[in-house]
C-alpha cells in the first residue's frame, strides 16, 4: 500500500511489484502482508445458493493484527482492471481484535486475496507472498473456505531530490510515480495522479525534496512526471534514463529506507519523437490497404489466417470488430457498401485468408461484396456477424470472440465515434471486448440480459454525458455482477478522453498511432493494427497536436509515432502543438 500525504489527505493504494523474501518486522504496530507458508485453506461443499464464506486470520510474527482489511478480487480481466484503477470490490472484511475475519456472501468464483493495514508504515500483499495480482495465489470460493491466513511485514520508504534543468521547469510541480510491470507492460501502480511524492523542482543549490512511504517489496521504475494539475510545461523524465526503456529497474525489500533517487527535469518537448512514418492514400480504402501492408511488413498479419471486412462508410460495426480482429491478429479491412474497393480486394488476395469474417448486415456490407470476396479468394470460408442494429452486432461479436463470463467490460456510446476510437484499440490490447450501448434513458432488456449473462463485475463507460448519461450508467450498475462497479472515464474533450484511455490501457509505449479525431475511416483501419502491436491510438486535430494529445505522447514515453490518414497535415511530421 503506497501512502500519499498531500496537505491533510492520506491515500492508501495497493502497489503491485515483484515479491522478494523479507524478514517479518513490526512497524509501529502495523505491517505489510506476506502469506504464511502452508495450507491456503480448507473448504466445504458450496451452499445451494452458489455463494459461501471465506475466513482466516491476519498476524504479524504470530501476533494478531486488528483492523486489517482483507479483500477478494475475482481472477481474470477483472484483476487487471483493479490492478490499474478499480476503487475496490465489495467483497471485503476487517479483522477483529484477534486478527480474524470472515467475508460472507462470496459468489462461486476464483479469487485473489489481498490483506492490508491502514497506516503509512505498512503496505499490503496478495495471497502467497506476492506483490501483484498476477503472481498472487488463488482460492476457489463458493462454499465455506477456512484457514486463509496471512502474515504481515514492514513496508519501505523512498526519497530523493528534483532539480530544475531550466528556468521554465522551476515553475512546475512534479509527481513522483512508482511503476511496475504487469503482463509485459510497465504501468503506474495507482490511478491518475500517481499517489507518489510531490516536489517543486528547484535550482541545484536548493532542489525540491520528496518522500514516498508505505512501499511494497518489489521491482520498480521511478518516473518524474508533470502533475495533472500543472500547466507550466514541465517535462517528464525517469530515474536512470530519458525514457522507460532506459530507466533503471530497482528492487525494494521489506523495511528498506532508500534515498538518492534524484532527477533533473526540464521544460517539455517532443523534439526527440520520430513521426516520419505516414500510412496514407488517396481515399479511405487506400489508407486501409496501407495499414494492412504495414501489418504484413511488421509480421503481425500473415497469409492463411483470418481477415475481417466491415463498412468504411459508417463506424459502429468496425468499432466493435477491432478488439476481435486484434485478438485474432487479423487485419480489419474497409469496404464500400455496394462493391469491394480494388485496394481492399488486392490486399485480401495477397493475404490468401482461410477465413473471411464480414461484420455487419447487408445494409452495411451487401451481398454483392460478399460475392466479390468469394470470387477473390474462393477457398476462404466466409461468415457474417450481423444483428438488427449496431448494438446487437456488438453483442454478437462479443459472444463470438469473447465467450463466457467477462468480468470486466468497456462500454461506449454507439451514436458517435470519437471516444470509442481509442477505447476499441485499448480493449484490443487488453484482449477484452468493446460493447456499444445507446447511452440514453435506461438500458434496454437485451443489454441487461447480456450483462447479466456475462456476469460483468467492473464496467467502464467511456465518454461524456452526451454519449452515456449518468442515469444510464447508474442503471448499468444494477447489472454489474456481485458487488461490482460502473466507473465513468471522461476527459474534458475527446482528445483528453483519448489520453486517459491510452495511459490506462498501456501505461507506457515506445510507439503510438496518431489519427484525426474529427473523422473515423482512417482511425478504424488503424485501430486493430495498433492493438495487435500493443500501441495506443491517440486522436488529435489534423493540423496540430491538441495539448492532451501531446501530453499523452510525452507521458507514455513514446519515441515513434505512426501517422495514419491523408487528412493529417504534412506538418504533423514535426508534431506541432496547437497554440
Amino acid at each position: 500500500m503506497l501512502v500519499h500525504r498531500r496537505g491533510s489527505t492520506v491515500a492508501l493504494v495497493p502497489v503491485p511489484g515483484r515479491s522478494r523474501a523479507a524478514a517479518l518486522v513490526l512497524a509501529a504496530g502495523a505491517i505489510v502482508a506476506v502469506i504464511a507458508s502452508g495450507v491456503f485453506g480448507t473448504t466445504s461443499p458450496a451452499a445451494a445458493t452458489g455463494s459461501g464464506t471465506v475466513s482466516g486470520r491476519i498476524t504479524a510474527d504470530t501476533l494478531p493484527v486488528a483492523h486489517s482489511i482483507v479483500e477478494l478480487t475475482a481472477v481474470g480481466r477483472e484483476a487487471h482492471a483493479c490492478y490499474q484503477w478499480c476503487s475496490g470490490s465489495q467483497l471485503f472484511a476487517t479483522t477483529d481484535a484477534n486478527g480474524r475475519y470472515t467475508i460472507k456472501n462470496v459468489p462461486r468464483k476464483t479469487y485473489t486475496v489481498l490483506a492490508s493495514a491502514p497506516t503509512e508504515d505498512v503496505t499490503s500483499t496478495y495471497l502467497g507472498g506476492a506483490s501483484t495480482i498476477e503472481a498472487g495465489k488463488r482460492i476457489s470460493a463458493g462454499g465455506t473456505l477456512t484457514g486463509v491466513d496471512i502474515s504481515l511485514v514492514a513496508s519501505a520508504t523512498l526519497s530523493g531530490r528534483v532539480t530544475a534543468g531550466d528556468a521554465g521547469a522551476q515553475r512546475g510541480t512534479v509527481d513522483v510515480q512508482l511503476w511496475s510491470q504487469y503482463q509485459g507492460h510497465w504501468h503506474r501502480v495507482t490511478e491518475s495522479g500517481g499517489y507518489g511524492g510531490y516536489a517543486t523542482p528547484g535550482p541545484a543549490s536548493d532542489p525540491g525534496r520528496w518522500t514516498v512511504g508505505g512501499v511494497m517489496p518489489g521491482a520498480y521504475k521511478l518516473r518524474f512526471a508533470k502533475d495533472d494539475g500543472d500547466r507550466s510545461g514541465v517535462g517528464s523524465t525517469w530515474w536512470g534514463g530519458r525514457n522507460i526503456t532506459e530507466a533503471t529497474t530497482f528492487t525494494v525489500r521489506a523495511g528498506d529506507d532508500l534515498n538518492g533517487f534524484d532527477a533533473t527535469v526540464r521544460t517539455a518537448t517532443l523534439g526527440n519523437v520520430d513521426a516520419s512514418t505516414l500510412l496514407s492514400g488517396p481515399d479511405r480504402w487506400a489508407v486501409s490497404a496501407a495499414v494492412t501492408e504495414r501489418g504484413i511488413r511488421d509480421g503481425v498479419y500473415k497469409s492463411g489466417g483470418t481477415v475481417f471486412v466491415t463498412s468504411g462508410q459508417n463506424y459502429p460495426d468496425a468499432l466493435s470488430a477491432a478488439p476481435a480482429a486484434a485478438q485474432q491478429h487479423a487485419p480489419l479491412m474497409l469496404t464500400a457498401t455496394g462493391s469491394l474497393p480494388s485496394a481492399t480486394r488486392a490486399e485480401v488476395i495477397k493475404l490468401r485468408p482461410t477465413r473471411i469474417v464480414v461484420v455487419g448486415g447487408t445494409p452495411s456490407v451487401s451481398n454483392a461484396v460478399w460475392n466479390q470476396l468469394h470470387s477473390a479468394v474462393p477457398a476462404a470460408r466466409l461468415s457474417r456477424i450481423d444483428g438488427r442494429d449496431r448494438y446487437e452486432v456488438s453483442r454478437n461479436l462479443d459472444n463470438a470472440y469473447f465467450p463466457g463470463v467477462q468480468a470486466v467490460m468497456t462500454m461506449a456510446g454507439g451514436r458517435n465515434f470519437p471516444d470509442a476510437l481509442s477505447a476499441a484499440t485499448a480493449d484490443g490490447i487488453d484482449q477484452q471486448p468493446l460493447l456499444l450501448v445507446d447511452g440514453r434513458g435506461t438500458p434496454d432488456a437485451a443489454t441487461e440480459r447480456f450483462l447479466d449473462q456475462k456476469q460483468v463485475s467492473y464496467a467502464t463507460v467511456v465518454g461524456g454525458q452526451n454519449m452515456i448519461t449518468d442515469d444510464y450508467a447508474t442503471e448499468l450498475s444494477g447489472h454489474s455482477g456481485d458487488g461490482g462497479t460502473v466507473t465513468p472515464l471522461r476527459g474534458t474533450t475527446r482528445y483528453d478522453t483519448s489520453r486517459l484511455i491510452a495511459e490506462r490501457s498501456v501505461g507506457s509505449a515506445s510507439t503510438a498511432f496518431l489519427v484525426d479525431g474529427q473523422d473515423f475511416p482512417d482511425a478504424l483501419a488503424a485501430s486493430a493494427l495498433a492493438a495487435s502491436e500493443g500501441a495506443p491510438l491517440i486522436t488529435t486535430l489534423p493540423t496540430c497536436l491538441q495539448h492532451p494529445s501531446a501530453d499523452a505522447l510525452e507521458q507514455l514515453g513514446v519515441t515513434r509515432v505512426v501517422r495514419v490518414g491523408g487528412r493529417l497535415s504534412p506538418s504533423m511530421a514535426h508534431l506541432p502543438i496547437c497554440r
